[in-house]
C-alpha cells in the first residue's frame, strides 16, 4: 500500500472494508511513512470524501471574497489589541462603512467636536487595555450641551484612570443614532478551523438572546444569505411591525467586506469585531470595532495542532 501510494500521480486514500481501530503501532506506522489519508471503514470514508468535496466546492466559491492582502497587512506583528480609532479606520479603508468620530484628549476638544456634529453624540473611552469601555463607565451616550459634555469627558477619563495599566488615549466622540436593528459581525480564529465568521442579532445582548449563525470562512455572498435567513429573528431586518426593512443586499455586502477585511490579516489575527452594526433601511454602518492579535507562541501552537 505504501508502494503504490507513493508511486500515485493521484490523490490516494485507503479505506478497509469492514469497520477496524487502528492501534498505536499503526497510526505510528502510519505517519512514519507518510500516508496522510487513512479511514477506518467505506462505512465513514465514503460519507468523509463526500464532506472533502463539499468543503472544496464551498471554499472555491468563497474564495472569491477576499481579492488579495491590504496594505493593514503589513502590521502582521501586532500583539495584544488594537484601540477603537485603528480598527475603525481598517475596516473604513477596507470599504465597511463606519460612524463618523473624532479623537479627543480634552474638555475644550470634546465640547468642538460635539458642537461640530450638530447633536446629541456618544462618548467613549478609546484604549487598547480597555475593550468592554462600558463596563467600568467609559461610555456616555445622547450627550448634549457643553457643561454635559464637559462633565462626561471628565467622568470618561476617570473611569479608565481606575484600570491599573490601561494607557488612555482619549475619547472618541461620534453622532448619536437611533432606529434600526443592531447586529453583531465578528471573525474569530480557531485553533482547528481558522477564521470563522459569527452574525448576530442584539448587538451586545447578542450571547442573552443566543440568535447567531456561524460560518468557516471564506463564504460566497449565498452563505451569508443563508446565515441570515438562520437568525430567528431575521424578521426584525424584514421590516417587523412597520419598520423598515434593511436593505438585504447592502448587508451581505458589509458582512462580506467584514469577513475580507479579516482574511487579509492573516493568521496571527486572533479576533475582528463589529458590535453593534447598525443596520435600518440602507444605512448600516459600524458604532463600534475591535481587532486583537495572537503571539507568536499561540499561532505555531494552533498550527500543530491542525496537523497533529
Amino acid at each position: 500500500m505504501v508502494k503504490v501510494y507513493k508511486e500515485s500521480s493521484k490523490p490516494f486514500v485507503h479505506m478497509d472494508f469492514f469497520s477496524v481501530d487502528y492501534t498505536p503501532y499503526a497510526r505510528d506506522y502510519r505517519q512514519r511513512q507518510g500516508l496522510p489519508f487513512v479511514l477506518p471503514s467505506i462505512e465513514k470514508g465514503v460519507p468523509a470524501l463526500a464532506r472533502i468535496l463539499w468543503w472544496s466546492r464551498r471554499r472555491r466559491e468563497g474564495l472569491g471574497i477576499a481579492k488579495g492582502p491590504s496594505a493593514a497587512a503589513e502590521v502582521i506583528h501586532n500583539t495584544g489589541a488594537w484601540s477603537e480609532a485603528p480598527a475603525r479606520d481598517y475596516l473604513a479603508g477596507e470599504g465597511v462603512p463606519v460612524v463618523p468620530a473624532k479623537l479627543v484628549i480634552s474638555g475644550d476638544e470634546a465640547v468642538a467636536a460635539a458642537e461640530a456634529m450638530g447633536g446629541p453624540v456618544a462618548m467613549k473611552l478609546l484604549s487598547a487595555q480597555i475593550a468592554h469601555k462600558s463596563d467600568i463607565g467609559g461610555v456616555k451616550l445622547g450627550v448634549s450641551g457643553e457643561a454635559n459634555v464637559r462633565e462626561a469627558f471628565a467622568a470618561i477619563m476617570a473611569a479608565g484612570d481606575k484600570v491599573a495599566g490601561a494607557q488612555l488615549d482619549g475619547v472618541l466622540i461620534s453622532p448619536m443614532r437611533s432606529g434600526g436593528v443592531e447586529m453583531l459581525v465578528g471573525v474569530v480564529r480557531d485553533p482547528q478551523w481558522g477564521p470563522v465568521l459569527a452574525i448576530g442579532l442584539g448587538g451586545v445582548f447578542v450571547e442573552i438572546l443566543g440568535d447567531s449563525a456561524l460560518r468557516v470562512l471564506p463564504v460566497s455572498r449565498e452563505e451569508i444569505g443563508r446565515m441570515i435567513d438562520e437568525l430567528a429573528g431575521k424578521a426584525l431586518l424584514e421590516g417587523a411591525r412597520g419598520a423598515i426593512p434593511a436593505d438585504r443586499e447592502k448587508l451581505i455586502d458589509v458582512i462580506g467586506a467584514i469577513a475580507a477585511a479579516a482574511l487579509k490579516l492573516g493568521d496571527q489575527l486572533e479576533a475582528i469585531e463589529v458590535n453593534p452594526l447598525r443596520v435600518h433601511g440602507k444605512e448600516i454602518e459600524a458604532l463600534d470595532a475591535l481587532i486583537a492579535w495572537c503571539d507568536e507562541k499561540q499561532i505555531v501552537a494552533d498550527k500543530e495542532g491542525q496537523y497533529a
